[in-house]
């Protein structure tokens, strides 16, 4: 599926996204968020490298 038509898609739906990356080290943040009006759908990306990080922002 290509950014645009899942950008679309969220939006009709009026839906949201958030996502957690690690290794991919914001990329899919930064490929989801290329789309002139991601901030109607994407809330927000969490980047959580360290072992440490994960545990402390997403309790794994």
């Amino acid at each position: 599926m290509k950014i645009q038509t899942l950008s679309q898609l969220l939006t009709d739906q009026s839906l949201t996204l958030s996502v957690a990356e690690s290794c991919t080290g914001g990329n899919l943040s930064a490929l989801l968020t290329s789309v002139s009006g991601s901030s109607t759908y994407f809330d927000r990306g969490y980047i959580t490298y360290s072992n440490q990080a994960k545990m402390d922002m997403l309790d794994v």
